[in-house]
């Protein structure tokens, strides 16, 4: 599109810097404006900052007879005892607060200022032309069928976002063979000239869009299609050098080409292709693994319960009697100290549901089937990642019946094992093992010691347990 270079200029002043610091405009020169023109250009102006602008917070426009204003135009921040102007349909002036609180786009809007400052636009005979994005004032913001020429400005937080909107205005003018004038804007020692319409360029593989696409496109019909997305296109050996409006943020990768070349062509005239491999889908062996775990532990009259992965650090260490535990993976920034840490054992999560559950008269004999994360500085990674299953039988138990459940578990697993005693600071010592499973991965089984249930408050009943990791994940 074509921009006149126009005389007019804007100056900004930078006390506007934390509150609505951008500003982008242009003139429109011998407009015939109809009814329906107008009406037009206004409903354009509300989804823009309703949409594009959500809701005026990032983009709020303007439309004004430039014949009433004097050129060059100041856009400045001012108290509430500088300024004061008569709004859109009032007469009588009032003060930004006074306009914020009486008039209906001051009620709706406020909220967008910060009540201390407030961006004025005013011209160089001080009348006011606005408050951005609040209101325009009576005496230049009105435009009726009888302005010839307009001036439009857009206000914002980001200078790219107000041009484009600035941009999409102008072109409504431009289509319809109507002359734009830019405009210079002042930015202390840094002056803007807007709005300025650039292109950008993408290059892609021709074969990219027939691999893609599955369409057999000779080089014309490729151009072709391409150009009616409104781009231009060159063939440069196998490449296509695409060039389009720098208005067109959704255009990303040179896949968004190919999709608009599609749009062009006409996804109903695609045939489609009939399935050549017929594929099924089925639950992944590690899963079958686990739900075959599962079902012996329910076999043997365990009930399943589920905790959370993120824990705390005192119920993975402190609680269990084991300090500052080198295992734990930690969150950078916990939103709570309940949850600070990935869980490294599934056992204190069953006694955190015990002791939440005393009142509850229940089979104390549950178990969990769930993930656990270790540092291991030895993987890519960082941490070992395991399924693992616990065990946790409260009442009259022993050391037999706990081994009892073992067995079970890995005689229905195909598995054996080996118990080598080992006092873990968690159980009663002498009441405690080692597990190495066939699989190679290993395990603990034993008694509770008294620390650890007071630490829970699970009662004085005996605890036994066992955990053992069931297989390491590869994810």
């Amino acid at each position: 599109p074509k921009i006149k270079k126009g005389k007019e200029k804007c100056i900004v002043d930078s006390n506007l810097k934390n509150l609505r610091p951008f500003i982008a405009c242009c003139v429109v020169k011998n407009v015939s404006l109809t009814e329906e023109f107008l009406e037009q250009l206004i409903q354009l102006q509300e989804k823009l900052a309703l949409t594009f602008g959500r809701k005026r917070k990032e983009i709020g426009l303007g439309l004004y007879d430039a014949d009433e204003i004097a050129f060059p135009l100041y856009y400045k921040g001012m108290k509430d005892n500088e300024v004061k102007f008569a709004p859109l349909d009032f007469n009588n002036k009032m003060s930004p607060l006074q306009i914020l609180e009486k008039h209906e786009k001051g009620r709706e809007y406020g909220h967008l200022l910060n009540g201390k400052l407030f961006p004025i636009l005013i011209d160089s005979e001080n009348t006011v032309a606005s408050m951005p994005p609040i209101i325009n004032s009576n005496d230049t913001g009105r435009v009726t069928t009888g302005t010839k020429n307009v001036f439009i400005e857009a206000t914002g937080l980001n200078y790219e976002t107000v041009e484009a909107a600035l941009k999409v205005f102008a072109l409504a003018f431009i289509e319809r063979g109507i002359e734009v004038e830019s405009m210079e804007i002042e930015y202390g020692k840094e002056k803007k000239e807007c709005p300025l319409f650039k292109s950008k360029k993408i290059s892609l593989d021709k074969k990219l869009i027939n691999e893609r696409t599955g369409i057999g496109l000779n080089d014309k019909e490729i151009v072709d299609l391409i150009e009616r997305a409104g781009m231009n296109v060159k063939i440069n050996g196998n490449k296509l050098d695409v060039e389009y409006s720098d208005l067109r943020s959704d255009i990303l990768h040179a896949m968004d080409v190919v999709e608009d070349l599609l749009i062009s062509y006409g996804y109903n005239k695609i045939e489609p292709l009939p399935l050549r491999l017929a594929v099924s889908g089925s639950e992944r062996k590690d899963s079958l693994y686990l739900d075959k775990v599962r079902d012996s532990c329910v076999g043997v009259g365990l009930q399943e319960v589920l905790t959370f992965n993120l824990t705390s650090k005192e119920k993975q260490s402190k609680k269990i009697l084991v300090e500052h535990d080198k295992h734990l993976v930690e969150l950078a920034n916990p939103m709570s100290a309940e949850y600070t840490v990935l869980r490294h054992l599934l056992f204190p999560g069953l006694l955190e549901f015990l002791s939440q559950n005393r009142h509850v008269e229940m089979n104390h004999k549950i178990f969990e089937v769930g993930r656990v994360v270790s540092v291991d500085n030895k993987k890519e990674s960082k941490v070992s990642e395991f399924e693992n299953l616990c065990i946790l039988l409260k009442g009259k138990v022993d050391f037999n019946l706990i081994k009892g459940h073992l067995n079970a578990v890995t005689e229905s697993l195909g598995l054996t094992y080996d118990l080598t005693p080992n006092n873990l600071p968690f159980f009663k010592e002498g009441f405690s093992a080692e597990l190495k499973i066939s699989n190679g991965l290993k395990g603990f089984i034993g008694i509770l010691n008294d620390k650890v249930k007071t630490n829970f408050d699970v009662g004085k009943e005996e605890i036994a347990l066992l955990e053992l990791n069931l297989l390491e994940s590869k994810e």
